[in-house]
């Protein structure tokens, strides 16, 4: 009995041995197959889509491009099979986000801004959206259509109010880092042909031509509005001009032609505001004064035609159409029609735009080194002065024409209509309806000319 015991025993201990050999042998093999199923599935995302962070900052997701020697151009082809790859992987990028953002968020705050997004206020409407654009721009393109599509349904009356918030909503994402702080880029312009380019340039690359077309045509919108006949709808229109103008680079030539065409608006309020807002743009941009100078001199010495800061109420629904260059596109042109000039109307289209000019300019500050940007607007208030007389020689040529046409009577004529002033000294003083404009050309010359040091070479 005890040596059956003893072999039972020494069987059972040669037999333990070969159980733990048989578990260990049958461990890797599990964990193997366990394993191999769960890399094969995290690899087929990565192989199709990118993984892009949800930034708002979507400029900083592509690493920086190394500096190369000499740049090389990619042919048509190639560039549409490029655009053709970038839209897909945008594509991808976007439904890929869009699903774990829903798995990782609750389903009830998902459903809650669903809700908000269909059945919602427009305040809570315009809050949701923006939010959906400010956690990933590149992400929610869909969100920013909605927002633009909120804007262009405000051409009635019962939608300027979600137009402008909706285009406010647009201004503030864009301003508060939206856009970077230079000029967007096409595609075409990008560096397709660097090296180093990896499928994550692609996918930004594509978002910011997307992203440039899309601005520009939220500043059509607001063009459209600056034209509105409610006074207080172009004012509104006039503040988001100013602040886009004001922070970003882009399209800032099309912007500054919007902001100083308001200075010839029908609505003195407006004209007041437009030049504000230029004076205001001097001081973050010191750098823009013969850009500014520039755009002034060709509204107000512009040749005789109708445009939307000069126009009267019933046609200033017309607007400047500019393109993406920043180009005015040149009107159609008309037949010739004999007609004679009148001064009167020449007056009335012209005094809102060269009077708030001039008052613009006058409070320009000159530095000692700007005797160009000086001269330049010398030059302006001379040519003032020019039209000034041209027009007051052509209205006393129409009145003697007048007179010599109707009937004598015994009442003395004067030659001009006018408010008569007397002041202290018992000097009467025919006030006229440029005795203003006169007044503000001459303060801007007696600031001007110190900076301007004017030597017999500047004689002209």
């Amino acid at each position: 009995m005890a040596r059956l015991r003893s072999e039972k025993g020494q069987k059972q201990k040669s037999n333990a041995p070969r159980k733990d050999q048989n578990q260990s042998a049958s461990k890797p093999k599990s964990s193997q197959s366990k394993d191999t199923p769960t890399s094969s599935k995290t690899s087929k995302p990565a192989a199709n889509t990118i993984q892009l962070d949800a930034s708002p900052l979507w400029y900083e997701n592509a690493p920086p491009l190394p500096p190369i020697d000499a740049s090389a151009t990619v042919t048509p082809q190639k560039l549409t099979s490029l655009l053709e790859r970038a839209t897909s992987l945008h594509a991808d990028a976007v439904n890929a986000f869009q699903s774990t953002s829903t798995v990782t968020s609750s389903s009830s705050d998902y459903s809650f801004l669903q809700s908000i997004l269909q059945t919602g206020t427009l305040s809570d409407r315009l809050s949701a959206l923006t939010l959906l654009v400010q956690s990933s721009p590149l992400h929610n393109t869909k969100a920013l259509d909605v927002l633009k599509g909120m804007a262009e349904r405000g051409k009635g009356k019962s939608g300027r109010e979600e137009s402008l918030k909706a285009l406010r909503c647009i201004v503030d994402w864009w301003v508060g880092g939206g856009a970077p702080n230079r000029k967007l880029k096409y595609f075409r312009d990008q560096p397709l042909a660097h090296p180093s380019v990896e499928d994550r340039h692609l996918v930004v690359w594509y978002f910011e031509d997307w992203l440039k077309k899309y601005f520009f045509s939220v500043l059509q919108i607001l063009e459209v509005l600056s034209a509105d006949p409610l006074p207080y709808v172009r004012t509104q229109a006039l503040s988001l001009t100013f602040a886009l103008l004001k922070e970003k680079p882009e399209q800032e030539h099309n912007l500054l032609r919007l902001l100083v065409n308001k200075l010839g608006d029908s609505e003195k309020s407006v004209c007041s505001r437009a030049s504000y807002h230029i004076l205001q743009l001097l001081q973050v941009h010191p750098s823009m004064k013969a850009v500014i100078i520039r755009e002034v001199t060709s509204l107000i010495l512009r040749p005789s035609m109708s445009t939307p800061a000069t126009t009267a109420p019933p046609t200033q629904n017309t607007h400047i159409r500019f393109n993406e260059d920043g180009s005015t596109s040149k009107p159609k042109p008309q037949p010739k029609v004999k007609a004679k000039v009148d001064p009167d109307a020449k007056k009335h289209t012209n005094e809102h735009a060269r009077y708030y000019a001039t008052i613009t300019l006058n409070q320009i500050m000159f530095l000692p080194n700007e005797k160009d940007v000086a001269i330049q607007v010398i030059d302006v208030y001379f040519r003032l002065f020019e039209d000034i007389l041209g027009e007051g020689k052509a209205v006393d040529e129409n009145e003697d024409a007048c007179s010599e046409t109707s009937q004598p009577s015994d009442k003395p004529r004067s030659k001009r209509k006018g408010k008569e002033i007397v002041g202290e000294g018992g000097f009467t003083e025919v006030e006229d309806a440029h005795s203003k404009l006169v007044s503000a050309i001459l303060t801007g010359v007696n600031r001007a000319l110190p900076f301007a040091k004017l030597g017999a070479a500047d004689s002209r």
